[in-house]
């Protein structure tokens, strides 16, 4: 939340709408009339299609590394081809398994979205997952394929080098990926603290929860709200203290967006539970964990 900030009115909206010098709201065409609602609709729907777009390039990926006729000697007189050489084979299979456990996800808020886009608080956030989770286990994925193929990658035909590079662009698209992780952080720290009785079940959970990912949310959670209710206090304190916590803050959002997408997908496709998809979707959460340090 904002306090005495002063927005140029020529900062404001678009060509379309526009807020004059006194303050009020106004459109060209009154028949007409242009919502904001309709813009945050916009946004939200790109989130969506930047997530499914990051898959997509990641299925590309994929194919195009098992469509690669290239045998490579396996012996003095045997050859395999490269999809079939074994570390390769796992990576593909296991990229595959958490590519479709995460497009089951986009499935899930593209029927969501169409059903009803009314801008509801858990709706957003769910979407903001999808952009935050999907983007990065593209990128994720795609580094981790390129180091097994060797030259392959290097070759023109190949599907990395610049032409991957439209995955770093859908990161500042439609809002900073590190932007949402933070806001999804702040969001679900002030959701669950300022009751307490939700407060008191993060702390039970962080203690007695079966569930790893949830003990683990649960425990974070209560981490930075002990961290920014012992030093907090005046609003500029309360920002020091959030900047100085930014890895826990960062903890705190990555493992609300991963805890969303698996509940969610588990929740809408029941059949996933136990399935090689779950396991391989675990496996990429915590390598995206390991790679921020987190």
């Amino acid at each position: 939340r904002c306090t005495h900030v002063v927005v140029p009115d020529a900062c404001l909206l678009s060509g379309i709408s526009h807020v004059n010098e006194g303050g009020e709201y106004f459109h060209h065409d009154a028949a007409n009339p242009f919502r904001f609602e309709i813009v945050a609709q916009r946004l939200l729907s790109g989130r969506i299609c930047i997530a499914g777009a990051a898959l997509g390039y990641l299925q590309t990926v994929i194919d195009s590394v098992r469509n690669y006729k290239r045998n490579f000697p396996t012996g003095k007189t045997s050859t395999t081809p490269l999809v079939e050489i074994p570390a390769i084979k796992a990576t593909l299979d296991d990229t595959q398994r958490a590519r479709d456990f995460l497009l089951a996800y986009v499935f899930y808020l593209e029927k969501r979205y169409q059903e009803s886009p009314t801008l509801t608080p858990k709706l957003v956030e769910e979407i903001a997952c999808a952009k935050i989770v999907c983007v990065e286990a593209a990128v994720e994925c795609v580094k981790i394929i390129k180091g097994v193929v060797g030259s392959y990658s290097l070759m023109s035909e190949s599907p990395f080098g610049t032409k991957s590079d439209c995955l770093y662009v859908y990161r500042f698209a439609e809002g900073d990926t590190g932007i949402l992780v933070q806001k999804t952080a702040r969001d679900y720290l002030g959701r669950n603290t300022s009751n307490p009785i939700k407060l008191i079940g993060h702390i039970v959970s962080s203690l007695m929860s079966p569930v790893k990912e949830s003990r683990g949310l649960s425990s974070t959670l209560v981490s930075l709200f002990a961290t920014m209710a012992i030093g907090g206090g005046s609003p500029a304190k309360t920002m020091a203290l959030w900047l100085k916590s930014h890895r826990k803050v960062l903890r705190l959002g990555w493992m609300i967006a991963l805890e969303t997408i698996r509940e969610a997908v588990l929740r809408e496709f029941p059949g996933m539970r136990g399935s090689d998809e779950l396991a391989a979707y675990d496996g990429l959460a915590k390598v995206l964990l390991q790679q921020r340090n987190l």
